[in-house]
């Protein structure tokens, strides 16, 4: 019986049968780590994703923050008397009132820029006035 068992070993440590365990050992090992780099790229797409919607419902809300700030601005330039004074009569110290009124308003609201335009679309009177992007007649 125990020669039996000692050929079964020789039988499994020969050459041709050594290589061929360490093949399949290789071709499982290297299934492993594939599958195991696939899992992983797959968590951190995943992770991604998630981070990804959480920056963009952040982004949403800054800038719909943003517009609500200035959403009511244009009714109530659109009210103001001085507005609609300038562009009725266009009269040039109406508009330099309303260029002063302007820049003000931004300094309280904190906006970039404000404009006034015409029906033609020409700016009016702005914000900016005196400062070297001014849109002015344009």
């Amino acid at each position: 019986m125990r020669e039996k068992i000692g050929l079964n070993i020789q039988g499994l440590l020969s050459p041709k049968r050594s290589a061929l365990m360490y093949l399949c050992a290789f071709f499982v090992v290297f299934l492993l780590i594939w599958k195991g780099g696939e899992a992983l790229r797959h968590q951190q797409i995943k992770a991604l994703e998630v981070d990804s919607f959480e920056q963009l419902g952040q982004l949403a809300s800054v800038l719909e923050s943003a517009i609500a700030k200035y959403q009511h601005m244009p009714t109530l330039l659109a009210s103001n008397d001085r507005v609609r004074k300038a562009l009725r009569d266009g009269f040039e110290s109406d508009i330099h009132q309303l260029n002063r009124e302007l820049e003000q308003i931004n300094r309280i609201t904190e906006a970039s820029d404000s404009y006034i335009l015409n029906a033609d679309g020409l700016t009016i009177a702005a914000s900016n006035y005196a400062g070297y992007k001014q849109f002015c007649r344009q």
